[in-house]
């Protein structure tokens, strides 16, 4: 080196590659950043159109036809909506489905479904003639299947409009044509109700949609995933309920 040069590092030509390598990751990160901003911006925009794709894959949407019966398997004002298509001459007559009472009703103390049920129906003015019970005391929407099966058998190419709760009709849908087949299950109609308070459209603005819509799904995964699962239904008698009382206050002693 002569006299008067500034020295200058060995390495000089090294900090714009290690400047430049520095930057790359800074670049990936704004340019992911500005994508997560994009990506929020257009779901804000678009909520309710995707809130509303999110309740829809619970609905059932089938085409209105004239049917022999109307099956109720519940749902919001279910009895008025019922009523509504026995005069309008859409339904010839009405079923219930007729549930295992509980303790209480064996007693006396409530009334069974099947008397409310009537109650209500009386008083759209359906008469009693035009309502039918479909027996077999069902502990479960796999037993209605069944005893609905039973039924059809028993009249041959009645075709059933059945009405249900508009959140769980993929759901019944779905555990009827198991139990019935693609054939007999092509002769049903299912009308999912809406509930009074909210509707696919609307579900996200009520705690009580946003339930409903979450609970639905979780119940039709789980018959997607599992099937009928083996009933471990059993009403415990009063020794029973003797027993496990006792058992509590003494491990709590």
């Amino acid at each position: 080196m002569r006299d008067g040069e500034l020295a200058t590092p060995a390495n000089h030509g090294e900090q714009p590659h290690e400047s430049s390598r520095l930057e790359k990751p800074k670049r990936r990160r704004g340019r992911g950043l500005i994508v997560l901003v994009v990506v929020a911006f257009v779901t804000y925009l678009t909520r309710d159109t995707l809130l509303h794709a999110v309740a829809s894959g619970l609905v059932v949407r089938d085409t209105s036809r004239k049917a022999d019966f109307a099956l109720i398997l519940g749902g919001d004002r279910c009895y008025e909506e019922a009523s509504r298509q026995y005069h309008a001459g859409t339904v010839r007559g009405i079923l219930l489905i007729e549930f295992i009472p509980s303790r209480l009703v064996r007693i006396g103390v409530l009334p069974s479904d099947e008397e409310l049920a009537r109650r209500e129906l009386s008083k759209h003015g359906v008469p009693e003639t035009a309502i039918e019970i479909v027996r077999g005391q069902a502990t479960s929407m796999w037993d209605a299947a069944r005893h609905t099966e039973e039924w059809l058998n028993e009249h041959s190419g009645a075709r059933l409009l059945i009405l249900c709760p508009r959140f769980s009709a993929r759901e019944r849908r779905w555990i009827f044509s198991r139990v019935l087949g693609t054939g007999e299950a092509g002769d049903l109609t299912w009308h999912g109700l809406r509930d009074r308070r909210y509707d696919e459209t609307t579900w996200w603005h009520r705690k009580e949609g946003v339930l409903d819509v979450f609970n639905s799904y979780v119940s039709l995964g789980y018959v997607w995933l599992n099937g009928e699962q083996p009933s471990t239904w059993h009403e415990w008698d009063a020794e029973e309920w003797l027993a496990v009382s006792f058992d509590g206050n003494r491990k709590r002693e």
